[in-house]
């Protein structure tokens, strides 16, 4: 159980979301607090401007593309998605299009 609920710490260690200051996504956790994730999965929100498409917008983990996971959210401009497959320890999620990108 702990381990699991490591999944994320040290992602998550700079804090909840990245920053949209430059014109870059803002990646938020919706499902758990960092320090309670189990199971290898978080609920991911990605806001981005109007300046993005949301077509072009390519979210990772690792590397690994998780786009597809991601539908449009309520409020304009976001997307959510359920990512999965998480290692224990750390996990870099990265969205953006192009050289505009975020990472959490």
């Amino acid at each position: 159980m702990l381990a699991r609920s490591a999944i994320l710490g040290a992602l998550l260690a700079a804090g909840i979301a990245s920053t949209g200051a430059q014109g870059r996504p803002l990646i938020t956790t919706l499902s758990a607090d960092p320090s309670l994730v189990t199971g290898g999965d978080v609920l991911v929100e990605v806001a981005f401007g109007t300046y993005m498409p949301a077509g072009k917008l390519k979210v990772s983990v690792g590397g690994r593309d998780v786009t597809t996971v991601f539908q449009p959210a309520a409020e304009r401009n976001t997307l959510v998605g359920l990512v999965t497959g998480l290692a224990n320890g750390r996990n870099v999620i990265e969205a953006g299009a192009g050289a505009t990108s975020a990472t959490l």
